[in-house]
């Protein structure tokens, strides 16, 4: 390259360079971001993207690319940090959770009669529940006819005769207890069907929204690390285990693929034909947005990169390679 082109290429790198520091940067960003945001008000969403495009980016990031086990464990840390925090000591339930919200949220849970309805039918139509609620009724019943720790005058009534009926019939409470057993789960379908109806009768709106506002009432006031102890630390990361383990197999399952290309299809639909700035205003995304977070995220990175010497570096290995071609070099030789 000759003298002259060394010359126009020190001179390009410099320009260069002084127009990526202080507010010349900042100007810059503001005038290429409006520029952008200008153009793509006449651009369509379907003329720069392809719907399989966007499917493929979910297949090579969301479903094949390899999580990190290192996400799993910092995420567990962090989790434990909140926990442990000082703020989370002196900050209260009620604290985060606004008393409007609150009204918002129950409102909408008593307004649910039809899930907890479907709620109730399943839960006493288990099996497992019959099962749990004949021991529950055969344990509440031999208390009340055993039991003999009240200091009420009937009560030592009934342990002088319990003591009795034990010289003549010994061991009756066991021999009792299985008997009454055996025949609750006989009919436990008979005894949950009617718990079916009493409690579909007894939650009611009321009921449920006064529940609520109980639990409401007593959590509000515990705070966010009381609320918390609940969870070990142990509880916590495995917690981030299990959620991590079930998303690896769920992004891999036929389901996942199927919806997640309807929701894209769903979006070239409504917004394919509509211009990108649009969308992107739509998502909330302004302008001035782009541009102050650039300058504050990009400033200091490009002050960086000049201090070290990496920006000059990578200006003049974009530039040089223009003044040492041949057309460059014929214009220089026409000089």
């Amino acid at each position: 390259m000759s003298d002259l082109g060394d010359a126009l290429l020190e001179a390009h790198v410099r320009h260069e360079l002084s127009g990526l520091r202080g507010d010349s940067l900042a100007a810059l960003i503001d005038e290429r971001v409006a520029a952008a945001f200008a153009w793509l008000e006449d651009v369509k969403f379907n003329q720069i993207v392809t719907r399989d495009q966007i499917v493929g980016v979910v297949r090579r990031y969301a479903i094949e690319l390899r999580v990190s086990g290192g996400i799993t464990e910092l995420t567990g840390e962090m989790a434990n940090i909140v926990f442990s925090s000082k703020a989370s000591y002196s900050t209260r339930v009620g604290d985060i959770v606004e008393p409007s919200s609150y009204e918002e949220f129950a409102d909408k849970i008593v307004a649910l009669e039809g899930l907890q309805r479907e709620l109730i039918r399943y839960v006493m139509q288990s099996a497992a529940f019959g099962t749990l609620a004949s021991r529950v009724l055969s344990r509440a019943v031999l208390d009340l006819l055993f039991r003999t720790d009240d200091a009420e005058r009937g009560v030592r009534l009934k342990a002088l005769a319990l003591a009795f009926g034990q010289k003549v019939l010994p061991g009756l409470q066991p021999r009792l207890g299985a008997v009454l057993s055996r025949y609750i789960e006989r009919h436990a379908t008979r005894f949950t069907r009617g718990g079916e109806e009493h409690l579909l009768e007894a939650v009611d709106r009321e009921w449920v929204r006064q529940m609520a506002d109980e639990v409401w009432d007593t959590i509000s006031k515990v705070p966010l690390a009381e609320a918390g102890t609940v969870f070990t630390t142990q509880d916590l990361e495995d917690f981030v285990v299990l959620t991590y383990e079930f998303w690896l197999k769920f992004r891999k399952s036929h389901y996942f693929l199927e919806i997640t290309t309807e929701v894209i299809h769903h979006l070239f639909d409504k917004y394919g034909d509509e211009s990108v700035a649009s969308l992107i205003l739509d998502m909330g995304v302004t302008e001035k947005m782009v541009a102050a977070e650039l300058r504050t995220f990009l400033g200091p990175l490009v002050e960086h990169a000049f201090r070290t010497g990496f920006l000059e570096q990578e200006l003049r290995a974009h530039l040089e390679p223009f003044y040492r071609s041949e057309e460059a070099l014929a214009i220089l030789r026409a000089r």
